[in-house]
């Protein structure tokens, strides 16, 4: 069941669609006959999507009120138009429409776009909660996560970057990783990654001496997985880079030289 405002001038075909969408089981919230009207009840009741004339009296048509209760609040909307005109469609594209019905709505025609237009609103959401779950799992990891393009330059950093190198995430966009070690061995690393890539092949904990932002030393254990494209295209490495400082052995600590 999803909670749904209707915003339509027409008192006839509000009380249709209400009758079709509880009986299809959702929860009709309220209904609006302008387009001020409609941002100013989706601010208070929050529906979870709406139906929307594209025609609407007022300072502002379906399509202004839209756009802005979408980027305003996030609540996507359905259009009813009884234009199918290709100037009409093309202008409704800027609030990224759900779906379309075309009046006079029919029944059937009104709960398929409905249903479909809810099946995308539920998948996006499910997404965005994946992906915060993904984000608050990265940032609360040791390990520092890394993403490359096929150049080797990072185009996304995450995690305990910070702590490990004294970067931001937002600084080491653009960056490579020969840049960010010792320069007596920023050629032994540049080399390993270019063969890696050439062969597009994972790597696992391979160890290197990065250089933090204030100059200091530090040891890191490197794994990275490529990234292909459909046509088997290297598109970059995916990784996480961990600090073993306390790991390293004496040797190594003498010679600061992976």
């Amino acid at each position: 069941m999803a909670r749904i405002l209707i915003a339509d001038d027409e008192a006839i075909l509000t009380m249709y669609l209400e009758e079709i969408l509880s009986m299809a089981d959702h929860d009709v919230v309220g209904s609006a006959s302008s387009g001020q009207e409609a941002i100013d009840l989706a601010r208070t009741l929050s529906p979870d999507i709406i139906v929307m004339d594209i025609s609407m009296p007022g300072e502002l048509d379906g399509i202004e009120a839209a756009g802005i209760i979408k980027s305003e609040l996030g609540i996507p909307s359905i259009f009813m138009t009884a234009h199918s005109e290709i100037p009409i469609i093309e202008k409704s594209r800027q609030a990224d429409p759900y779906g379309y019905l075309i009046k006079p709505v029919q029944n059937i025609g009104t709960r398929i776009v409905v249903d479909s237009a809810l099946s995308r609103l539920y998948a996006e959401r499910k997404l965005r909660e994946s992906e915060q779950r993904f984000s608050d799992i990265v940032y609360c990891m040791a390990d520092w996560v890394w993403e490359t393009d096929e150049t080797g330059k990072y185009t996304y950093a995450a995690g305990n970057v910070k702590d490990i190198l004294g970067y931001t995430p937002e600084e080491m966009i653009g960056k490579m990783p020969c840049t960010l070690v010792p320069e007596e061995t920023a050629e032994a690393i540049a080399v390993f990654f270019k063969d890696k890539a050439s062969r597009k092949e994972a790597f696992f904990d391979k160890k290197s001496w990065g250089l933090t932002k204030n100059g200091s030393r530090v040891r890191i254990q490197t794994t990275g997985i490529p990234i292909l494209d459909k046509d088997g295209r290297l598109r970059g490495y995916r990784g996480t880079n961990k600090d073993i400082t306390e790991r390293k052995s004496p040797n190594e600590h003498r010679s600061h030289i992976s």
